[in-house]
């Protein structure tokens, strides 16, 4: 009638075996049951539902996830039994996509996975530690490097680069800058830091000073010396590059001063020039007249009278016609034949003419010495009656105010008359009456020269060891084809109290300063030349004589002064004496430093740059007249200390470029 089962529904609780029993009832209502086994498999894969994530490392650089942040919903009827990733944790190696599958496990052993993208971040920025430094200006720049500023910067992912800035400096930058470091790491990171950089330098200083060319230096210029403590060279707008600039013209005149940090500065000064007011523009003055006869020529530089009522004659065939030169007088006669190019119809001043020094050892024979006091009656008022009133010859010229002068025949025991064809040097002083024989060769040694009477017969030649001045009591007679100085080309200056006379084919290069005439004579067969700066009283050139300049500046003591020279005693030189001196000045190669000293305790000479740096030291044991150094010095200014026991000077001497 019936068949029925004890169970007919099963759900994920039946999974395995389970006893079932079959009840069967006949038509009559008889009854009897079996049993049987229902196995329940469950082999469902559970659902796998995933979702993307983003993971940002943490500041060490390391992060990790967890199996929420990927599942999004898997399920399964029977239920889950596990959930696993196959990759938790992350590092700066991950930045990026990575791809992580998520495996589901249902309790009853079904698996299924699904992925998903897991993006790693790195937005941690640099760690940036930055450090003062101090750089020094060299040719006026100075950097740095990011690596220099850097003071251990970190990123955990790495750094891909760092910048500074700025990094390049100037002598507008000198003292404290304050820069940046910016590092940028592997992953687009970046951060700053400041740092201090101090610049170390200076701009120099710099002026101008205008003066004349020393004493009897010739040239026509305007000399403009720049000073700078701290420069190392000098260079003039379309000039020289040293320190001392010689011009030519009005106008403004630059220098621009570059010191050891390569910083530069500048000074402009402005320049009036008038040729004809400058001593060193003149190859003759006199102070009455000038007569140049038959063809007589200058070559340089001008010709003047300082009287009021002075005379320049030009005459026979006689030309100052060459560049740069001129003529200045009250009178200018230029005679048929004869040309000048520039006349200036005025006195040349008189205050352009050097000190006349006079030789203290010439003998008093006379009333008494001329001072500067005009206690001797010296009235030559320079009036244009042709007369000289009152100019009473009655006392010889000297720095002693009294008329009792007692240094008669002082120097009669010391005359030096050298034999002809002789070859002598002459190492004295100061001296009588000196006779140089003919064709005969003399030297002196000596700077500073007194001398009575200088007579110098044909054909000698007269040679000087260096610059030189020599006074000269009476009279200066150079005869015929005589060589004064044409040797060494040193400059030297003669101070001539009467005349000075110079014969046919002689060649003279010194200045002569004569207190009366001055007369030189020359030939067609045999002219003669003159090389310097001639002043006397009056000045005549008869036939054939050439005038240049000699524009000697390689002495170091041609500005003789009267109070600066060594003064001499009524015995010789004085007892006590120290002095030293330098020169060329500005050097190109090297220099000289001159040394001279009664003492005879040894010299040190010490040298510095302008840093207070020793350059070079010496140990001398006599005085020298030319000591060489400096030749492997730097361009720049040094300072020079000679010591001699408690004696001490303090020169500055400029090296300069070629």
């Amino acid at each position: 009638a019936s068949r029925t089962l004890s169970k007919t529904s099963f759900d994920c609780t039946n999974v395995g075996s389970n006893t079932v029993t079959l009840t069967v009832v006949d038509v009559n209502g008889n009854s009897n049951t079996g049993t049987a086994t229902v196995t329940v498999v469950d082999n469902t894969a559970p659902s796998v539902t995933t979702q993307n994530y983003t993971l940002t490392l943490a500041a060490n650089g390391t992060g990790s996830i967890a199996v929420a942040d990927i599942d999004n919903g898997s399920s399964d009827a029977c239920g889950i039994a596990s959930r696993t990733l196959s990759k938790t944790s992350f590092d700066c190696s991950n930045v990026g996509s990575n791809t992580v599958t998520l495996t589901v496990v249902d309790v009853n052993g079904n698996s299924n996975t699904g992925t998903a993208t897991v993006t790693v971040v790195d937005n941690t920025a640099p760690s940036v530690t930055t450090q003062n430094l101090t750089v020094t200006l060299s040719n006026g720049a100075a950097s740095v490097t990011a690596a220099q500023v850097n003071n251990g910067s970190s990123d955990a992912c790495g750094i891909a680069s760092m910048s500074v800035s700025p990094s390049s400096f100037n002598c507008t930058n000198i003292g404290n800058n304050t820069v940046t470091l910016t590092v940028l790491d592997n992953n687009g990171n970046t951060s700053s830091a400041t740092a201090t950089v101090n610049v170390v330098g200076a701009i120099p200083s710099v002026s101008i000073a205008q003066g004349v060319q020393p004493g009897f230096t010739q040239g026509g210029a305007v000399v403009l010396t720049a000073s700078s403590a701290t420069a190392t060279s000098y260079a003039w707008t379309s000039g020289p590059s040293t320190p001392v600039n010689y011009v030519y013209a009005s106008g403004n005149y630059t220098v621009t001063v570059t010191n050891i940090y390569g910083c530069t500065a500048n000074a402009t000064t402005a320049v009036s020039y008038t040729a004809n007011n400058l001593l060193s523009s003149y190859v003759i003055i006199s102070k009455k007249e000038v007569e140049l006869e038959d063809h007589v020529t200058v070559h340089n530089g001008g010709v003047g009278s300082t009287s009021s009522c002075g005379e320049v004659e030009v005459k026979d065939a006689s030309t100052i016609t060459a560049s740069g030169t001129f003529v200045r007088a009250k009178d200018i006669e230029v005679k048929s034949g004869s040309s000048v190019t520039t006349k200036t119809f005025t006195a040349v001043p008189t205050s352009i003419l050097p000190t006349f020094l006079y030789n203290p050892y010439c003998n008093s024979n006379n009333n008494c010495n001329h001072s500067h006091h005009n206690s001797c009656g010296n009235n030559n008022n320079n009036n244009c009656n042709g007369g000289n009133n009152n100019n009473n010859n009655n006392c010889n010229h000297s720095h002693h105010n009294s008329c009792n002068s007692n240094n008669n025949n002082q120097n009669s025991n010391n005359n030096k008359n050298v034999n002809q064809n002789a070859t002598v040097t002459i190492t004295d002083s100061i001296m009588g009456t000196v006779v140089i024989g003919k064709n005969s060769t003399v030297t002196f040694t000596a700077a500073r020269l007194y001398i009575k009477d200088l007579e110098i017969k044909e054909g000698a030649t007269v040679k000087f060891t260096q610059c030189a001045v020599m006074r000269v009591c009476n009279h200066v007679k150079m005869a015929k084809n005589t060589k004064f100085n044409t040797v060494n080309s040193t400059l030297v200056t003669i101070y001539v109290e009467k005349k000075f006379d110079v014969d046919e084919g002689s060649h003279v290069i010194a200045n002569a300063y004569s207190q009366e005439d001055i007369k030189i004579e020359g030939k067609s067969s045999s002219p003669t030349t003159m090389r310097g700066l001639f002043i006397g009283d009056e000045v005549k050139a008869e036939d054939y004589v050439n005038f240049y300049w000699n524009t000697n500046t390689t002495c170091g003591n041609n500005n003789y002064k009267a109070d600066e020279e060594f003064l001499a005693d009524e015995s010789g030189l004085i007892d006590t004496y120290f002095d030293a001196n330098v020169y060329p000045n500005p050097a190109i190669s090297n220099f000289n430093v001159r040394l001279f000293s009664s003492s005879t305790e040894p010299f040190v000479v010490n040298v510095y740059d302008m840093s207070g740096k020793l350059m070079d030291t010496r140990t001398v044991t006599e005085s020298i007249l030319n000591m060489e150094m400096g030749s492997s010095y730097a361009r720049g200014m040094y300072i020079i200390v000679v010591t001699q026991g408690n004696n001490s000077k303090t020169m500055k001497i400029v090296k300069a470029d070629r």
